[in-house]
């Protein structure tokens, strides 16, 4: 799915500003150039905040969390090009369902953990998701099970942590149909120019606005931020 102009795509490609990489190419680099770097470290009071220990991963074992995700997800039946809301906390998790998601060319909808019943239907009343992702708890809270409620009909729920009731269960671990998975992965045509995000703004003049974003957009962001730090 595409949301910019092909004029504007032609534009910033002729300039060099926007390119083919996508998320998990910069994933793919990183792991083939330093495989044994530590790539994402959880924050050591992280069994405070949720189910699960700390993770300390190498680029190398970042691929393989990735793809154990990335194939549940394709055993629960998400494809490309279908939109799945995220509801995670500043764990692990969250940036490893990032790559995972876009390992099937998924579009991810993040929202803030401060999101309830209100927001979260807004939110799926715009963007018709496939799948709500959460976790079972957080900081000692039932957070997903109370939170379900706002997408009952119109998705299933996804769930990291303990087992919850109506859900169904995802971890780093598990490689659900992995062969199926690593030939449908294979076989996808995808663009740097596809949308990679829907994110939301602040709300603060009304309801949150879903913003989309491709690869490109973000690309060129991290490029620009980098750019200035030197």
């Amino acid at each position: 799915m595409k949301t910019t102009p092909q004029v504007l795509i032609d534009q910033y490609r002729a300039k060099g500003w926007w390119g083919d990489e996508k998320l998990c190419d910069w994933l793919d680099q990183a792991v083939a150039a330093r495989p044994r770097q530590w790539a994402l470290i959880d924050q050591p009071e992280r069994a405070a905040i949720a189910d699960g220990n700390p993770q300390r991963l190498t680029f190398d074992d970042l691929a393989g969390k990735v793809s154990a995700l990335s194939s549940q997800f394709y055993a629960a039946g998400l494809r490309t090009d279908d939109i799945v809301i995220v509801h995670l906390p500043n764990i692990a998790e969250l940036a490893i369902t990032y790559f995972a998601l876009d390992r099937l060319g998924i579009i991810i909808s993040p929202v803030p953990v401060q999101y309830d019943l209100f927001e979260l239907r807004h939110v799926a009343s715009e963007v018709n998701p496939a799948a709500y992702i959460s976790t079972s708890h957080l900081k000692g809270e039932a957070f997903a099970e109370t939170r379900m409620p706002a997408l009952e009909g119109v998705c299933p729920t996804l769930c990291f942590g303990q087992s919850v009731r109506n859900t169904t269960s995802i971890n780093l671990d598990d490689r659900s149909d992995h062969e199926s998975w690593r030939a449908y992965t294979r076989s996808l045509d995808r663009s740097a120019d596809d949308i990679l995000t829907i994110c939301w703004t602040s709300g603060t003049t009304g309801q949150p606005k879903g913003v989309p974003r491709s690869h490109n957009h973000w690309r060129i962001s991290a490029l620009a931020t980098s750019s200035t730090a030197d």
